[in-house]
């Protein structure tokens, strides 16, 4: 019966520190994502009126119905804001896909170019943050 007891202990111990640094590793990789969001929100913060911490609730709350819905695409990069290629490009825009910021407004899109490329892309997280501080700007 100790041998029983023995083996089932050394069983768990040993379970439970192999799968400890692939917990840490996520927690690391998670970590790093969050300072990234941090830095993108700061980032934004200052060159719009709109504190971080607007665009970090506007951000969760697009990831929850990201999560919960699967007519949704998945997000290509931190910001998990989805923005429809007609409302990004223009509704007439007859190429939904458009990235230059002059043809984007001439058909009435809310895309821009938030990290100075000369491209408004909906998959930079920059340009998303700074086209949605546009648009909240645009109400006051």
């Amino acid at each position: 019966m100790r041998k029983k007891i023995l083996c089932f202990t050394l069983c768990l111990m040993v379970l439970c520190f192999s799968s400890h640094p692939k917990t840490y590793g996520a927690e690391t990789n998670k970590n790093e994502d969050n300072q990234k969001l941090m830095s993108l929100y700061k980032k934004v913060e200052t060159l719009t009126t709109i504190p971080w911490y607007v665009f970090a609730a506007i951000d969760q709350y697009e990831r929850n119905v990201r999560h919960s819905r699967r007519d949704i695409p998945k997000a290509p990069g931190l910001i998990e804001i989805y923005i429809k290629p007609e409302v990004w490009a223009g509704p007439l825009n007859p190429n939904q896909k458009d990235t230059d910021p002059r043809t984007i407004g001439l058909f009435g899109g809310i895309g821009v170019d938030g990290n100075g490329d000369k491209k408004a892309e909906p998959t930079n997280d920059e340009d998303v943050l700074y086209t949605i501080a546009n648009y909240l700007q645009s109400y006051g």
